[in-house]
């Protein structure tokens, strides 16, 4: 949790735009690439350790952690469909693919940072209330 709220601190809205420079600075580009999986590693990490301190079983897939923190209490509100598209996200540059959409990574920077503040608030309250 420590991990994740760090990660949101720093996130680097506006940085990873899309533009030609980027995409141009192999530096930047592998730092922004390496945060993106980071944040959604800590995230899934976080929601197996909150399944199976609840005593369900750790889905076989990533994308089904999301889904089935969706069915606690605590995170009715998760949109698990965002998270459910970033698991695929992680999964491409984990594995590094080639085809790798540099517009994926900028979708991400842009729009993910409201919704791990609130797992990150879900999975707090789920903290406070065990």
């Amino acid at each position: 949790m420590v991990i994740l709220c760090y990660l949101i601190v720093r996130y680097p809205q506006g940085e990873a735009s899309g533009g030609k420079g980027t995409e141009n600075e192999s530096h930047k580009r592998r730092d922004i690439e390496r945060w993106v999986e980071n944040v959604i590693n800590c995230a899934l990490d976080a929601g197996e350790i909150i399944l199976a301190s609840k005593k369900k079983k750790i889905p076989d897939y990533y994308r089904d952690v999301f889904i089935q923190l969706g069915l606690l209490p605590e995170f009715k509100s998760l949109d698990t469909a965002k998270f459910t598209v970033w698991v695929k996200l992680r999964n491409i540059l984990a594995h590094e693919y080639l085809d790798l959409k540099w517009a994926r990574i900028n979708a991400f920077a842009k729009d993910s940072h409201p919704y791990f503040l609130k797992f990150l608030e879900s999975a707090k309250k789920f903290l406070a209330s065990t």
